[in-house]
């Protein structure tokens, strides 16, 4: 295993870690671009900017300083989110210039993942997004997202909000957990989806169906 901290902002920063990892390991075989913010709570209008340049721009960083060294075959992964396949869900205002930042970044990256994989086609290198719903991360727990879905409450739990969570979703769960995403990560990393290539696949519960024109609409 080779780890080595880079800011996905930062092409060269990437570039450089990514040179680093192939001198040590020799090869590059899958990319899995899953940095993500959503900053909230401030009104600060850098909110958005930051969202989108870590969300949207990180991406755009990553996947280039990969093309050069994917062999025939490879996989590229982009995360997405639920977020970008719906409208009303963190874009209406009330999670903040961030939550307007991230959901535009995760719906240009629908557009970006079907583009790429045209592109890289005549390769066979496929391009795919993973979409989740509420995840189990700190993304998801911590005070500002709780206000959101609790508001009536000035300072609500993580018990407060699990009714709200489950509601979400078509299925009774309040969310998946990161190994949920591992898992479709892997399928789409690996050799059995060696045709599946410019695909939006949801790790969602249902959440989608339940909300196709957003949870407000």
């Amino acid at each position: 295993m080779f780890a080595r901290q880079a800011e996905v902002r930062d092409r060269e920063s990437l570039r450089n870690a990514l040179e680093a990892g192939l001198r040590e390991l020799g090869h590059l075989d899958v990319v899995v671009a899953i940095a993500g913010i959503c900053p909230m709570g401030t009104g600060n209008p850098m909110d958005f900017v930051d969202a989108t340049d870590v969300d949207l721009i990180g991406v755009m960083n990553t996947v280039p300083v990969a093309i050069p060294h994917l062999p025939d075959g490879a996989s590229v992964v982009i995360t997405g989110s639920t977020a970008g396949l719906m409208e009303g869900a963190t874009d209406t205002g009330t999670m903040g210039w961030g939550g307007m930042g991230y959901s535009w970044a995760k719906k240009t990256l629908v557009g970006y993942t079907e583009k790429m994989a045209l592109v890289l086609a005549p390769k066979k290198i496929r391009v795919n997004a993973v979409h989740p719903t509420n995840c189990n991360t700190h993304l998801l727990h911590n005070d500002e997202v709780y206000k959101v879905f609790r508001p009536d409450l000035d300072n609500p739990t993580e018990e407060d909000v699990m009714p709200a969570f489950t509601y979400f979703q078509a299925m009774p769960v309040p969310y998946v957990e990161p190994l949920d995403i591992s898992n479709a990560v892997l399928y789409i990393a690996s050799e059995e989806s060696r045709y599946v290539t410019g695909q939006q696949l949801r790790v969602d519960a249902g959440s989608l169906l339940r909300w196709p024109n957003g949870p407000q609409a």
